[in-house]
């Protein structure tokens, strides 16, 4: 009997071995699970359908951004995987759950509608700003690059408003959002006309999750008023109902005057 016991043990150990060894080769292959790649610099894209003339417009306009980042790292090679029903959004969507979008290791996944005349993609009846959701995944790449893999999220468990703070940081870079005293205007407003709202709108009429808003306008806060590094941010021990608290007195102060 303790012989079958052991026997079932060690097969349902290999079973579950078998299946984690094959869901990882999975996420770090996109490319068993798509149709086409086109090679853009230092970009590959995964694709079902040809690519839209303006996407390499796009692409670029995104690195002209990202290289910005005290995270760039010009050797890294980048992954991006297109959505619109593709498999590989699928097979992310089962593992991390339903989102616009996924970055992990050197691979940034879309998920959803994607417009690229209209820089948008859609989701759930939102749509999220194109070049913005592909900054933000890809900013998780380079956190990946810069910490390594047990110093990231979610191994490491930085602070959440940390660590997505810094990629919308990095996203939100459109008309209408560099100045922090017009960014919290905006969400105030947002707070009183729709408290309940899921996210807060721009003039576009694409979104951010207020969750994410507010993670974002704390990382703008500590970088640019408290002229912190992104790495200094990290390590640094701040609350954050403290920066909250402080980002609010801040606020008040600005526009009284």
């Amino acid at each position: 009997m303790k012989n079958k016991i052991r026997k079932w043990g060690i097969r349902t150990l290999l079973f579950i071995l078998l299946g984690f060894v094959s869901i990882t080769i999975t996420m770090l292959n996109p490319n068993l699970l798509y149709a086409r790649k086109t090679q853009i610099g230092n970009y590959t894209i995964y694709h079902e359908k040809e690519l839209h003339q303006r996407f390499e417009q796009r692409l670029k306009a995104i690195d002209s951004i990202l290289v910005d980042s005290e995270l760039y790292d010009s050797k890294l090679e980048l992954k991006v995987c297109l959505g619109n029903d593709a498999l590989y959004p699928q097979f992310m969507k089962t593992i991390w759950g339903n989102a616009f979008g996924w970055g992990m290791y050197n691979i940034a996944t879309l998920n959803g509608a994607i417009d690229i005349q209209q820089n948008i993609i859609e989701l759930h009846g939102y749509q999220w700003n194109f070049e913005q959701l592909l900054l933000h995944e890809l900013t998780h790449c380079l956190q990946f690059n810069a910490f390594g893999f047990w110093n990231s999220n979610p191994l490491a468990k930085h602070p959440e408003w940390k660590w997505e703070g810094y990629a919308e940081y990095v996203a939100r870079q459109g008309k209408g959002q560099h100045s922090l005293l017009k960014n919290m205007e905006r969400i105030e407003s947002a707070r009183m006309v729709a408290p309940d709202e899921w996210g807060v709108f721009f003039e576009d009429k694409t979104v951010a999750p207020r969750v994410y808003y507010d993670y974002w306008l704390m990382v703008q806060y500590c970088m640019e008023v408290k002229k912190m590094s992104y790495k200094e941010l990290l390590k640094v021990n701040l609350k954050e109902d403290e920066v909250k608290e402080e980002i609010m007195v801040w606020y008040e102060l600005k526009s009284i005057r």
